[in-house]
């Protein structure tokens, strides 16, 4: 039980720098691996992955699809493939009520999944 106190309590801290990081634009990964000599290192597809998720648990889907493809404009990698391919079926799984109250249409899934297959050619 303390080692998961511990560990919520070194996330938010992480969190926290995030933020502030962002805020003076300095890396906060790097920042917050020098100040607390970690070794621990996110790549981008993790943080993609995070932020996807983020924005797909707070109904932005039309923001996660976006950084989906920002993304995948600065760098192709499988994960990131995989991680668009997995957006989609999840969203694919909701009902078109939700879709259409999240301004989001079976249509734009399918335009998704070409545009992503195309990409990946």
């Amino acid at each position: 039980m303390r080692f998961e106190q511990d560990y919520i309590k070194r996330v938010i801290d992480s969190i926290g720098k995030m933020c502030v990081a962002i805020v003076t634009s300095k890396n906060a990964i790097e920042s917050n691996i020098e100040d607390n000599n970690y070794d621990m290192k996110i790549s981008e597809d993790d943080l993609l992955e995070i932020m996807v998720k983020k924005y797909v648990d707070q109904g932005n889907i039309n923001e996660a699809e976006n950084i989906i493809f920002e993304a995948i404009k600065i760098h192709k990698t499988k994960k990131s493939y995989e991680i668009a391919l997995d957006f989609y079926k999840h969203i694919n799984d909701y009902s078109d009520e939700k879709l259409k109250e999240l301004n989001f249409s079976r249509e734009e899934i399918v335009d998704g999944l070409n545009e992503i297959k195309n990409t990946f050619r």
